[in-house]
């Protein structure tokens, strides 16, 4: 039930002269295309993004630029039939004529593309007489978004240089009313020392923030705000493995907001001549960043890997604690329908709350269009003169602001120190205050106490868990996995992946299977498996929220055995279950119980089936649990056991 507005296409490339073999045998009869456009549909459902973005980087036979021009056709159309919110991209590469010739531009030369498919992403070398050129002909088909104008982070034939001046050619972009294609973001991490990757990245796209919408997050959702990695997996507050991790299956929705709020960042530019190896002189733009935080208490939100809920950490707020100095710190653009009542609920923990209060506030999202919206959800008691104090640096005193206060429905005293508050957000009072848009602006507010003489000089709060969705929506079932089953592999030789599909698709019968990376010989794998149902726990326990893909098991499995020693004289241990489609389930936790009774976590995954293979060092094997993880907050289901 986690819903973000975001797409994602994946790219087909071909190049060189490999690409070329490629390309003719690919594109040598319709049929073929049928077939191979088919089979690339099925991929992007099968895997679950939106398209694709053709990249054709070499010469095409000018026999084959009819079948080219059918290929994208035809992938677009059954990408729109069989897909979610579809996307498929030409490439400024390949011209009508066959030849690779990029043009920076929509024109003549490569508009028979851009007519099949949902649009086209321009070299990067672009100039505003090419943008001119790309308008004016888009415009004649009623599709000048559809022109995604390329901006490389790494400068490569991009105006101004990339970089942090990426800017100044997305000013270009937006003076001509086209779409951007943002290419290698990864700039940030690639060029800069990797401890400095997180200030890199906010900076980079605050500069950026006036040039592009604020992501906007559809209600209902949930986030737990891990990333997908961490030096330690919590549950519940509680570290249930202290091993770095990273999985991006279990990534949770981020922030519509960075720290950048609270900077405003300048440029220094220096343009430098330089010669190329060609002896033709070049100029190149060097840029130097400036940031000025533009609040007195010096406020951070960060993702904070020593403290979580539930997956790898949490979002961290701070500030200094000034007297009557309160901070919002924005969190997300949220669209929902004003006509319909909100719950929300926020687990959270802080340091010395006795210093400061915390709140959430809910308010218009465009405060120049409408009446504004404040509403301040209490997670602690206000005193009267913290109310004034926020009110005054928040609403800045503006009679026309309709503010309401709301107290907590529900507060629960969860393990390790977090707290879960759940607040009711009535539609009536936006009803009431002509608030006519669905988009608003979800905020956490830390107010200092009124208390001068307070011994702590910062307010900290852990945010670990949000889920916001309409109130009375019945919510889905806790479902429960079915039908686990372990499969404990030895074999006596190395095994191919063509072995692995074999036991794969039967795994339940003792087969003798020929091992195909060795040369031909009469040596045979043998292959033994053992089967068993599972036996439920009686515990409960509860956790939050991510959506995923299908897990590979041949891959995890080659990768598995790759790992272990040809004979496989440890076991191979592969999992499975079941579980219904349309049950809700972010993502599944596994974990093995040694002798002692000690739990350890093996990993997470999205599918039904996992891998493990034994390390010498791991204690006796007694028995392996599975655990779902569900979207909304004290939602983790029951631990699954099959005894050894």
């Amino acid at each position: 039930m986690t819903a973000v507005t975001r797409k994602t296409t994946s790219t087909i490339i071909t190049e060189w002269e490999t690409g070329s073999s490629i390309c003719q045998e690919m594109l040598q009869s319709t049929s073929v295309i049928d077939r191979v456009t088919t089979k690339l549909a099925q991929m992007a459902l099968a895997y679950g993004f939106n398209g694709w973005l053709i990249n054709i980087e070499n010469k095409i036979e000018i026999d084959h630029i009819p079948g080219l021009q059918y290929f994208v056709h035809e992938l677009t159309l059954k990408c729109r039939a069989m897909l979610d919110a579809p996307k498929v991209l030409w490439y400024d590469s390949v011209i009508n004529t066959g030849e690779l010739k990029w043009q920076n531009e929509l024109n003549a030369l490569n508009e028979m593309f851009f007519q099949v498919c949902d649009g086209i992403f321009l070299n990067y070398c672009i100039s505003n007489d090419h943008l001119s050129h790309s308008k004016m002909m888009a415009a004649s088909y009623g599709r000048q978004f559809d022109v995604y104008v390329g901006v490389d982070a790494f400068g490569r034939g991009t105006p101004g240089g990339g970089g942090f001046n990426c800017r100044e050619v997305m000013e270009m972009i937006q003076t001509h009313g086209l779409s951007c294609a943002l290419f290698a973001p990864g700039w940030t991490y690639e060029k800069h020392p990797k401890e400095h990757f997180d200030v890199q990245e906010v900076m980079f796209w605050g500069l950026l923030n006036d040039r592009m919408s604020t992501r906007t997050v559809k209600v209902p959702f949930s986030t737990s705000f891990c990333r997908g990695y961490g030096n330690q997996y919590f549950l519940e507050g509680q570290s249930l493995s202290e091993s770095p991790w990273y999985n991006l299956c279990v990534q949770q929705i981020q922030p519509s907001f960075t720290q950048s709020q609270f900077y405003r960042y300048t440029l220094a530019k220096t343009v430098r001549q330089v010669t190329e190896k060609t002896g033709e002189a070049k100029e190149e733009i060097d840029v130097k960043v400036h940031s000025e935080v533009q609040h007195p208490a010096n406020p951070s939100m960060d993702f904070d890997v020593s403290c979580g809920y539930i997956g790898g950490g949490c979002l961290k707020l701070f500030a200094e604690r000034i007297q009557s100095q309160a901070v919002c710190f924005k969190l997300f653009k949220l669209d929902s329908d004003y006509f319909k009542s909100l719950e929300i609920s926020v687990v959270w923990k802080a340091s010395c709350i006795d210093d400061f209060s915390f709140a959430l506030a809910l308010t218009s999202a465009d405060e120049e269009k409408i009446r504004p919206i404040f509403t301040l959800l209490e997670t602690t008691s206000l005193s009267d003169k913290q109310r004034k104090d926020m009110s005054l640096q928040l609403c800045e005193v503006d009679p026309s602001i309709c503010v309401q206060t709301i107290r907590q429905m529900e507060e629960t005293n969860l393990k390790n120190g977090f707290t879960k508050s759940t607040f009711l957000v009535s539609s009536s009072k936006f009803i009431e205050a002509g608030y006519k848009d669905n988009l608003f602006i979800l905020s956490a507010i830390l107010v200092p106490c009124d208390n001068v003489g307070a011994l702590n000089s910062c307010m900290t709060v852990h945010i670990g868990h949000i889920t916001v969705h309409e109130y009375h929506t019945a919510l889905f079932p806790r479902p429960s996995l079915n039908n686990m089953l372990c499969w404990t592999l030895k074999a006596d030789l190395p095994l191919s992946i063509d072995d692995m599909h074999k036991i794969l698709i039967n795994p339940y019968l003792n087969i003798n299977l020929q091992n195909t990376k060795t040369p031909p010989s009469t040596e045979e794998s043998s292959i033994s498996f053992n089967t068993d149902s599972v036996s439920k726990s009686q515990g409960s326990i509860s956790v939050s929220s991510f959506s995923a893909q299908n897990c590979d098991i041949v891959s995890s499995l080659q990768s598995a055995l790759s790992q272990s020693s040809s004979e496989l004289s440890n076991p191979i241990y592969i999992l499975k279950w079941s579980y219904s489609s349309s049950m809700n389930i972010d993502y599944i936790l596994v974990s093995s119980y040694d002798q002692s009774g000690q739990r350890k976590l093996l990993g997470q995954t999205v599918g039904e089936k996992f891998v493990y293979v034994p390390s010498n060092d791991d204690n006796k094997l007694v028995s392996f649990s599975i655990q779902p993880i569900f979207p909304f907050a004290n939602s983790i289901g029951d631990e699954q056991f099959y005894k050894l």
